[in-house]
């Protein structure tokens, strides 16, 4: 899981991703567009790179959530 992590956070070096057990949440601030490029690209790319690895995700549990 870790090098999923790394490997959205060198595309997307705005985010700031944490690692808590089996929980991964990501942070970034800045403009709207940059935003929903460099934060959903890393979600995007992390919830891809999972699934390619065999990951089930959660269709009930799994959120994303903004704020402006």
């Amino acid at each position: 899981m870790i090098h999923i992590v790394d490997a959205a956070t060198v595309a997307h070096p705005t985010v700031f991703p944490t690692v808590y057990v089996d929980d991964i949440s990501a942070e970034q601030t800045g403009s709207p567009a940059g935003i929903q490029t460099h934060l959903g690209g890393f979600i995007n790319m992390v919830t891809s790179m999972m699934q390619a690895d065999g990951h089930t995700l959660s269709d009930t549990k799994s959120q994303f959530v903004t704020s402006n």
